[in-house]
């Protein structure tokens, strides 16, 4: 795994290289409108993936992969589609 940062274009980049998401430090957080009316917010629990920073920022990719059955939202009706 790289190290360290850099500048580009006047903007702070981590080096290029690949990132391995660390599952117990990341968190995939999301909030959606009930009915237009209600916000739901929720969480899926230890996401794994990695970042690949390319040499050309823009270039750069994201891979994450989520288990629905960990679906958080604090309210069970909300949660049962996504993790049955």
């Amino acid at each position: 795994m790289a190290t360290g940062t850099r500048t580009v274009n006047g903007a702070e980049f981590p080096v290029a290289g690949t990132w391995v998401l660390d599952p117990d430090h990341t968190g995939v957080e999301f909030q959606a409108r009930h009915l237009m009316v209600a916000k739901v917010k929720g969480r899926f629990a230890k996401p794994q993936g990695r970042l690949v920073i390319a040499d050309d920022p823009s270039q750069s990719s994201a891979e994450v992969h989520i288990d629905a059955s960990t679906i958080a939202t604090g309210v069970a009706v909300f949660g049962r589609g996504v993790s049955e």
